[in-house]
């Protein structure tokens, strides 16, 4: 058996059949708030161990027209997403972050879309914090986390 055996459609579509379910995959929310700037964004960062990539999906919130679209990323390295945060989010932002479990990531992380993510119907929340501080070594060490735990395709 070769090593492309394990990113076959194939061999992804034999593990939903042996057990019906996908893993669950731990996905970081990062909420934007400055209070006296009108500046919101919301954005989700996931770790997709097969493509061995970080995955960003995020939007400004503009509540009153809501005429954004979503921007979609991905990355090899923590370094880098750390890096994009910190040039997108304003230093004096108060950050809220949360992770999640999300129980029903379909297979390939291009399907998945902002609205999925923000509808959260399949996701447990497992820890939130308010106040966050934007440092990007603080932000490092959430997406290592996220990048480190996490369950085989």
């Amino acid at each position: 058996m070769s090593l492309n055996t394990y990113f076959d459609d194939d061999y992804f579509e034999d593990i939903i059949e042996e057990d019906n379910t996908p893993p669950d995959c731990l996905v970081l929310e990062i909420y934007v708030n400055m209070n006296n700037v009108d500046e919101r964004k919301r954005i989700f960062v996931w770790y997709d161990s097969v493509e061995r990539r970080f995955f960003l999906r995020g939007k400004p919130d503009d509540s009153e027209s809501n005429s954004y679209n979503p921007f979609n990323f991905k990355s090899k390295k923590a370094s880098h997403i750390a890096d994009f945060l910190s040039f997108i989010i304003n230093k004096r932002s108060v950050l809220e972050v949360a992770l999640y479990n999300f129980t029903d990531f379909p297979l390939s992380s291009n399907d998945i879309t902002f609205e999925m993510l923000e509808s959260n119907e399949t996701a447990d929340i497992i820890y939130m914090h308010d106040d966050y501080p934007l440092k990007r070594d603080k932000i490092r060490y959430l997406l290592n986390m996220i990048s480190n735990i996490y369950n085989s395709y």
